[in-house]
């Protein structure tokens, strides 16, 4: 499972639906499955001049890197060249993508799910365009403080 969370909002996947998704991904990861998930990161929850995003979201994403869970940062305005990138997308395997779209509260107001072969190569694409930008946190973990 590849997961696109773009991050422009404190609340983001705060509420019940968010919890029990999340909850079913660590429990996905328990069975084996591999799930990658990387992170669009808004620049006021990750500034420039900060090493690591927002406490309260990092240590939301570590939970979630401690438990399994493949995770790479990717920083919003990093993508201002290419905004085609800038989604909130899941591909599941190779039968289906999913694509969501947020308020800004950070609330689910549209789910698109697609299946097939050309709705995931698409995905696909746009996925290893993400990883161009992407780093993965264990790199930026590596990294000495100053």
């Amino acid at each position: 499972y590849l997961s696109v969370a773009l991050i422009r909002s404190d609340d983001y996947w705060r509420d019940a639906p968010g919890e029990s998704s999340l909850q079913f991904n660590y429990e996905l990861v328990a069975h084996g499955f591999h799930i990658h998930r990387v992170f669009i990161i808004d620049e006021f929850f990750w500034p420039r001049a900060s090493r690591t995003p927002s406490k309260q979201l990092f240590n939301w994403i570590l939970e979630q890197y401690h438990r399994g869970i493949e995770v790479s940062l990717i920083r919003l305005t990093e993508l201002d060249d290419d905004p085609s990138l800038v989604c909130d997308i899941g591909i599941y395997g190779q039968k289906a993508t999913g694509q969501q779209q947020t308020d800004l509260e950070g609330k689910t107001t549209r789910f698109e799910l697609c299946f097939g072969e050309s709705a995931v190569r698409q995905a696909e694409q746009r996925w290893q365009q993400l990883m161009v930008y992407a780093r993965p946190l264990s790199q930026l973990l590596d990294e000495p403080t100053a």
